[in-house]
């Protein structure tokens, strides 16, 4: 099963787990980003950071809204919910979400 992340720093069964993903607009409009990223399961919730950002150009201003963590199944799921802090203004630009994860991964058998 593909991971979406680019970088792994393992340390025992300590990972630092780091990438970029392009986020899409949701139904409920340009206002708002969503992204979701599969990572392995950790053994309890990690820490997770990130930020928002567009390579297009400025002047609209996302902020993280939303960081959910959930086990679903062999994996993790981590959605991300940014809202563009300027009220009702919509944007059309494309943005992406850098993250980090802390966290434990289980002990291989």
């Amino acid at each position: 099963m593909p991971y979406d992340y680019q970088y792994l720093i393992q340390t025992g069964n300590t990972v630092s787990l780091a990438g970029t993903i392009a986020m899409s607009i949701p139904d409920g409009g340009k206002h708002a980003r969503s992204a979701q990223i599969r990572l392995p399961r950790f053994v309890s919730e990690p820490v997770v950071t990130a930020t928002v950002h567009s390579k297009q150009g400025s002047g609209t201003i996302f902020a993280l809204f939303n960081i959910d963590y959930q086990d679903v199944e062999s994996f993790s799921l981590v959605t991300f919910v940014a809202l563009n802090i300027q009220f009702g203004d919509e944007s059309d630009l494309e943005f992406l979400c850098n993250f980090v994860v802390v966290g434990e991964l289980p002990e291989e058998a």
